[in-house]
C-alpha cells in the first residue's frame, strides 16, 4: 500500500503531501509485533537506501512504513522555498512525522521508530517528547551531537593521504565544494566510512543523488558529510536524552563516520538502552553486513523486554 498524506505547512498556500509506502498490514499486528516507522538520513535522503529493511517484513511479518520527507523524492518538492534558508528547520520535519503518525493511526495502535543518521537525530528529539504510542526506538548510526560527529570525522580524515586532506581544507577555506579534487576526496572518505560495499548498490547511488539535489541538506547541514555549516552545526540531543522513556537500541559500525565518541552520550543518558557496534561495517551497516544487522534489529524489536 502506498499513498500521499496531506501536510499543511505554514507559509505555503498550495496543498503539500508526504509520500509513503507500507509493507504489511498496520492493523494486524499479532503478539509483540508493532509497525516500524523508518526515517532516512540527510536531511534530504529518501526511502530507497533503507529498502533492505524489507527483510524484517519478509522474515518476521513486521509491518513497515517507509516515507520520503518533504523536499525530495516522491513527496512535495517545496521548490518555492528552495532558497529560503529559514524555512528548512528540524521543526518542519518533526511536524511532518507527527502528521504521518496521526494520519496512519499509529498513536492508537502503538509503533516502533527506526531512524538512520539524521533520521535518528530527529527521532531522538521526537522520542524525548514522549509521544503517545511510541514503544521502542532504534537510533542507527546516529550521533548525539554534530560537534562530536565532526570531531571524529576530522580524526578519520587525518588518516588519509595529504592530497585528500588538502582538498577538504581548501574547500572549507574557499566555501565551495564543486571542484573535482573535492569531489574525489569526498568519495575516498565515503568509501571507507560511509559505505564500504564494493561496488556501491543502486540504492546507495540514489541516496547520494538525492542529497546533491536537496536544499534541506545544503541549508541545514552543508556541502558534505565532513563539513557542517548549517543550522545543525550546534545540534546536541544529549541534554534531553534522559527524557526518552522508550527502550532504545543504538547501532553503529566499526568504521562508521559516527564514532563511539558521538554515540556514548546516548548510552550514558538514555535510561533503558542497548548498544551494538557491528564489525566490518561503517555508516551503511544495514547494507554492508545486512544479515547481522537484521538479526540484531529483529531481536530487539521482537523481544518482550
Amino acid at each position: 500500500m502506498e499513498g500521499a498524506i496531506p501536510f499543511n505547512i505554514e507559509g505555503i498556500d498550495e496543498p503539500c503531501y508526504t509520500w509513503y509506502k507500507v509493507y504489511g498490514d498496520l492493523k494486524a499486528t499479532p503478539g509483540n509485533i508493532r509497525p516500524l516507522v523508518l526515517y532516512p538520513g540527510g536531511p534530504g535522503a529518501c526511502h530507497e537506501y533503507l529498502l533492505p529493511l524489507v527483510d524484517l517484513h519478509e522474515q518476521h511479518r513486521i509491518p513497515l512504513v517507509f516515507y520520503d520527507p518533504v523536499g525530495n523524492g516522491k513527496s512535495s518538492s517545496l521548490s518555492q522555498k528552495a532558497d529560503d534558508v529559514s524555512f528548512w528547520t528540524p521543526e518542519l520535519f518533526e511536524n511532518e512525522l507527527h502528521n504521518l503518525v496521526n494520519y496512519l493511526g499509529l498513536h492508537e495502535r502503538g509503533f516502533d521508530f527506526f531512524g538512520h543518521s539524521w533520521g535518528g537525530m530527529l527521532g531522538s528529539r521526537y522520542a524525548a517528547s514522549q509521544p503517545k504510542g511510541l514503544r521502542k526506538l532504534v537510533l542507527a548510526n546516529t550521533p548525539s551531537s554534530v560537534k562530536l560527529l565532526n570531531d571524529h570525522d576530522k580524526s578519520l580524515l587525518s588518516q588519509f593521504p595529504q592530497e585528500v586532506q588538502e582538498a577538504f581544507e581548501k574547500a572549507e577555506k574557499e566555501g565551495r565544494s564543486d571542484s573535482e579534487e573535492y569531489q574525489q576526496a569526498a568519495i575516498a572518505f565515503y568509501k571507507k566510512h560511509l559505505c564500504r560495499a564494493d561496488p556501491w548498490p543502486s540504492e546507495m547511488e540514489a541516496t547520494l543523488s538525492h542529497l546533491e539535489e536537496s536544499k534541506a541538506y545544503q541549508h541545514m547541514y552543508g556541502p558534505s558529510e565532513l563539513t557542517c555549516t548549517g543550522i545543525l552545526k550546534d545540534w546536541d540531543t544529549a541534554p534531553i536524552a534522559s527524557q526518552i522513556q522508550a527502550p532504545t537500541l543504538l547501532i553503529n559500525g566499526q568504521y562508521d563516520e559516527v564514532g563511539d565518541s558521538a554515540v556514548q552520550p546516548f548510552f550514558d543518558t538514555i535510561p533503558r538502552v542497548r548498544w551494538i557496534t557491528l564489525e566490518g561495517a561503517s555508516h551503511m551497516a544495514h547494507i554492508e553486513v545486512r544479515q547481522r544487522f537484521m538479526e540484531v534489529l529483529s531481536g530487539f524489536l521482537l523481544s518482550q523486554s
